[in-house]
């Protein structure tokens, strides 16, 4: 036996030499940048958020908020007192006003004003869409692109001129006559955002 190292030789055999495991140790600094830095899917989805947020601001929708918010009926009926029905309705769907507009906008604003179905606008028909059948709001049609623009919608107006009448051709149509959502703006151009600023500061 070798007393200087007896685990190397055992009557004559030899048996593994014991090796020390080194483990190498982590540097903190390492990754630490990369791990902190947001992916670019979060980024864009933050600054999504924050434009979001920013144009919720600059809208009628910010001041519904504020006026609903200081309103003494919703108050009481968020203190179940008894009030009109629609106060009451109104209390329970914009939910805890007690929140910032940010808080308030993302889990509750923004799913009162949402159109829950796109406003109607011209787009390109798939195959799968013909299973639907047809409807006294829509029309579909079969636009050979072989032919000149010009020659497609000459005929495009002939066939909608079946259907629109004369004075109609020059009246806009009203797109939030259609829209789907909770609660919905009366459109109008000559109320203006500062408009509600100074109602609110004489409230």
């Amino acid at each position: 036996m070798d007393k200087e190292n007896p685990h190397l030789v055992i009557k004559g055999l030899r048996t593994p030499r014991v090796r020390r495991r080194i483990e190498e140790k982590p540097d903190p600094a390492a990754g630490t940048i990369d791990s902190q830095r947001p992916s670019p899917a979060r980024q864009a989805k933050e600054a999504a958020r924050a434009q979001e947020l920013a144009d919720a601001l600059d809208s009628p929708y910010y001041w519904w908020w504020v006026f609903v918010r200081e309103s003494e009926e919703v108050a009481l009926a968020s203190k179940r007192k008894k009030v009109d029905p629609a106060v009451e309705k109104l209390a329970k769907d914009f939910g805890n006003l007690d929140r910032t507009f940010e808080d308030w906008w993302f889990r509750t604003g923004r799913y009162l004003f949402a159109q829950t179905r796109p406003i109607p606008a011209v787009r390109e028909m798939l195959l799968g869409d013909l299973s639907r059948g047809t409807s006294e709001e829509r029309m579909f049609l079969e636009v050979p692109l072989t032919i000149r623009r010009a020659t497609v919608i000459r005929q495009i107006n002939k066939l909608l001129a079946t259907y629109y009448k004369p004075e109609d051709s020059s009246q806009r149509v009203n797109v939030f006559a259609h829209s789907s959502a909770e609660y919905d703006l009366i459109r109008s151009s000559k109320i203006r955002l500062t408009t509600f600023a100074q109602f609110h500061q004489v409230w």
